[in-house]
């Protein structure tokens, strides 16, 4: 009950062959669409190296409101990921 007003985006990719064709900012825009009618905000995170999504998400209007760091282990490496959100 305590966090029903929050919206998950997760799960976001792009194959290579269909980037910068407008694809995943229309899917963006679709879902804040929907999430609209139903939370007050919606989040999500994203690997800090990642810029050109950290982009993608800010042109829609996420913000960065803070930072885990090494929040994903892929073998030995670590990643920190921004964790971000866009208010209704």
């Amino acid at each position: 009950m305590k966090v029903k007003h929050r919206g998950i985006l997760w799960g976001m990719y792009t194959k290579p062959e269909y980037r910068r064709h407008g694809m995943a900012s229309s899917l963006i825009k679709t879902i804040v669409i929907h999430a609209k009618n139903h939370v007050k905000q919606l989040h999500l995170t994203c690997v800090t190296i990642n810029t050109s999504a950290i982009a993608l998400y800010q042109k829609q209007g996420f913000k960065v409101y803070g930072t885990e760091p090494n929040s994903l282990r892929v073998g030995d490496r670590f990643f920190d990921e921004h964790l971000m959100v866009l208010a209704f």
